[in-house]
């Protein structure tokens, strides 16, 4: 994930437009649209610490240097978005309910196999 991808998501999940962020940022919203999409790549440091203030993540974060829970919601989005396209999926979640954590782990060790992970 780069920079300006990490703007973007932290931007969505707290539900600001790019006009809204940049509105509080002061800043110019073709400026910060350029951020998130790597058209200005050096973004300066001043810059992210107010982009990562008005988001409340840490600058660190924004530079990939941390992970932060925006990621892990980007995952949770991306699985939830494939259980209501995929039948199979929901048939498989659904059927793994009430198994134990050793019968899990052994259903997740064969479906690796099964992808050849």
């Amino acid at each position: 994930m780069t920079i300006g991808s990490r703007i973007k998501s932290a931007r969505e999940a707290k539900g600001f437009t790019l006009e809204e962020l940049a509105r509080r940022l002061g800043m110019n919203r073709s400026t910060l649209s350029r951020y998130e999409t790597g058209a200005i790549a050096g973004i300066p440091s001043d810059s992210i610490e107010r982009i990562a203030d008005a988001l409340d993540v840490t600058p660190a974060y924004l530079m990939g240097w941390e992970e932060s829970d925006a990621d892990s919601y980007d995952e949770i989005h991306d699985a939830l978005d494939a259980l209501r396209r995929d039948p199979e999926l929901r048939t498989l979640l659904s059927a793994s309910a009430g198994l134990t954590r050793e019968d899990l782990n052994m259903v997740i060790a064969m479906v690796r196999r099964l992808r050849g992970n």
